[in-house]
């Protein structure tokens, strides 16, 4: 390595010691500040739904400490939480302006971006948030969902198995792996991965409709008729469920009378 080399290795070295202690003072500093009450008062104030009082407090807190990038961060989703995007955004990109890698602002860049269904930018900074703090879930999870309604189910499959591998009992990368599985044909994993999402979530809806088309479509119409059943009981309403019921009815009921005819049995109502 020449000296040039060097020393450049030695300014950025130095530099980001630099950065970093002059962080630590900013911190310190914040902390012991009047800035700082409004800030904690602001948080707990959205742990309590009170998003409006929250956003009020931040506001106060940036007065007195202007440009704490966490504040930014922190009062880009009580906006987001009171359904207002563009003042969310504003706030977020604020935070990454100050800190460029502050993963909780570029986390709640893409919510927003996934709030307003701009996928592919929601995107864009879901794959940065996994980038900047991998062992975290909830991106993966997301862009998950997101590659699995923009009909990338094998973009989607691995990042759910990541998500399974660190929170194995969530039931909804389960589910989100069943839809995927099920999207490319591979229907013996979409039952499984539906099932273990009922195991762990008995009252979830949304797994026992697909599992009832899944086993339907390997002929095992008691199954369907099962799960479609359980589906109608958790939402009398569900229109689909019911349909669903009805043609298995008629479809095992055909069945039963084929095979009847093929032994030379007597059919009922004949």
């Amino acid at each position: 390595m020449n000296t040039f080399k060097i020393a450049v290795s030695f300014c950025i070295v130095s530099m980001a010691l630099i950065c970093a202690a002059l962080g630590e003072k900013k911190d310190s500093e914040f902390e012991n500040s009047e800035a700082a009450s409004h800030y904690k008062k602001g948080l707990t104030y959205v742990k309590e739904g009170r998003c409006g009082e929250a956003i009020s407090e931040y506001i106060k807190s940036l007065e007195l400490f202007p440009d704490y990038y966490p504040v930014y961060s922190d009062l880009g989703y009580a906006f987001f939480y009171s359904g207002k995007f563009d003042a969310a955004l504003e706030c977020f990109r604020k935070a990454i302006f100050l800190k460029p890698d502050y993963v909780n602002a570029v986390r709640g860049i893409a919510y927003v971006y996934m709030g307003v269904g701009q996928e592919d930018e929601a995107a864009t900074y879901f794959k940065k948030a996994i980038d900047l703090e991998p062992d975290v879930i909830s991106p993966y999870i997301s862009l998950g969902i997101i590659y699995n309604n923009k009909k990338r189910f094998r973009e989607a499959i691995p990042l759910f198995g990541k998500v399974i591998d660190k929170a194995p009992n969530l039931d909804t990368a389960y589910f989100e792996l069943g839809r995927a599985y099920e999207a490319v044909g591979e229907t013996d994993l979409a039952i499984e991965n539906y099932e273990k999402c009922i195991t762990l979530n008995p009252n979830r809806r949304k797994p026992y409709l697909p599992l009832s088309v899944c086993h339907s479509s390997k002929g095992d119409y008691r199954k369907a008729f099962h799960y479609a059943s359980i589906a109608r009981q958790l939402d009398p309403k569900d229109e689909e469920a019911k349909e669903m019921m009805r043609s298995l009815y008629y479809t095992v009921r055909e069945e039963r009378r084929g095979a009847a005819l093929k032994e030379g049995l007597p059919i009922k109502g004949q």
